[in-house]
């Protein structure tokens, strides 16, 4: 087996919290503005769910889903997998498996001792300014990166203040075993 930082290494991953729809424009699953803080960690969560359900478990280009299916990734792995194996899910049914495998994650590394600290940006990021490009300027600040966290925290149903997954959540997604690993 890999050792436990190998497993963290793989999560800090570009494709993980890319959101195309600041990027491109594409309303999917809403309209945002790349420069609000409010919606981010609903966004966050989708675009994670999504991914790993129709990219990572699917082993799918995550750029064509995004791209050229941004409306129906998840219908469309649906279908690929009925398929090829003949059992039917439904695209809500399939981004389910996405947001179990984003709480496992977390789940082990919570387990791992990995806390709300851990789940920061690099300090250049939160305190200067882009210094050119379209985002020329701009910049997160702590203030803002913490609203969004908490945001994002809720909408995954974890704990604001400490970032690990309630039980309630983990039990509602059949975790319930990764809750009692971490002594929930």
């Amino acid at each position: 087996p890999k050792p436990a930082m190998d497993y963290l290494n793989d999560w800090a991953d570009h494709n993980k919290g890319y959101a195309f729809q600041e990027i491109f424009g594409i309303p999917v699953p809403f309209a945002v503005d790349r420069f609000a803080v409010e919606n981010k960690g609903k966004l966050t969560k989708w675009n994670q769910d999504v991914r790993a359900a129709t990219a990572d478990c699917a082993t799918m280009c995550a750029f064509l889903l995004d791209m050229a299916m941004a409306g129906f990734p998840t219908q469309n792995t649906a279908s690929l997998l009925e398929g090829l194996t003949g059992i039917t899910l439904t695209a809500d049914e399939v981004q389910k498996v996405g947001e179990r495998v984003n709480n496992l994650a977390k789940a082990f590394n919570v387990r791992e001792g990995f806390t709300r600290a851990d789940d920061t940006l690099p300090e250049r990021i939160m305190t200067e300014p882009l210094p050119g490009g379209a985002s020329k300027g701009h910049f997160i600040s702590m203030q803002d990166h913490d609203r969004m966290l908490d945001e994002y925290y809720e909408v995954r149903g974890w704990d604001r203040q400490t970032g690990v997954p309630t039980k309630a959540k983990l039990e509602e997604l059949g975790l319930g075993y990764a809750a009692a690993e971490l002594g929930l």
